[in-house]
């Protein structure tokens, strides 16, 4: 786990300074903005996916297939539930409560938290599918997978000025998590 945790600290600074860099503070602080309001709505999924972990440990080791796909099941039903109703409020109104929050408005709120809502929910399912693969004993995809995202993040990197502020949030954001889905 201390892997992991290393690697996703490393690969979550990379974006913002990459904003900074090529962007400006002003798109920084939109960026962040923006983040915090997705993280209010994923704050739920983290003591889920510990839930899942013991759980799934459980349903497991008693070897019943039936139980275990029952189990699979439920799981990305209650996880879609908690993705996708938070992530889709924020997404229609998140613009609006940053308005309310800072007093200040910026065209590229809108299409900030929309591109972090999309990735969050690719998250969501793709830390569910690592939690469900490390309940039957693998540990080797959470590597894998960050490894992939920062390998991501480090090839858009080059290309930040073309791809413009949407396509170097989505590329990071979205990208790298739907590649992890794979």
């Amino acid at each position: 786990y201390q892997l992991v945790s290393m690697l996703e600290q490393l690969y979550a600074g990379i974006l913002p300074v990459a904003v900074l860099k090529f962007f400006g503070a002003n798109a920084t602080g939109v960026f962040a903005l923006a983040a915090r309001l997705v993280s209010f709505a994923t704050l739920i999924q983290g003591p889920y996916l510990q839930a899942i972990l013991s759980g799934g440990s459980l349903v497991y080791s008693s070897g019943s297939a039936e139980k275990t796909n029952a189990f699979i099941v439920k799981s990305f039903k209650a996880m879609s539930v908690l993705s996708v109703l938070p992530l889709v409020f924020i997404a229609f109104y998140g613009a609006k409560i940053a308005y309310v929050w800072t007093g200040k408005t910026d065209p590229l709120m809108e299409g900030a938290v929309c591109i972090l809502c999309a990735g969050g929910l690719c998250r969501s399912l793709s830390s569910l599918f690592r939690v469900l693969y490390r309940v039957a004993g693998g540990a080797v995809m959470d590597n894998a997978q960050l490894l992939l995202e920062l390998s991501v993040a480090f090839l858009i990197w080059p290309f930040a000025r073309q791809l413009g502020f949407f396509g170097m949030v989505g590329g990071m954001q979205f990208i790298g998590q739907l590649l992890g889905l794979i």
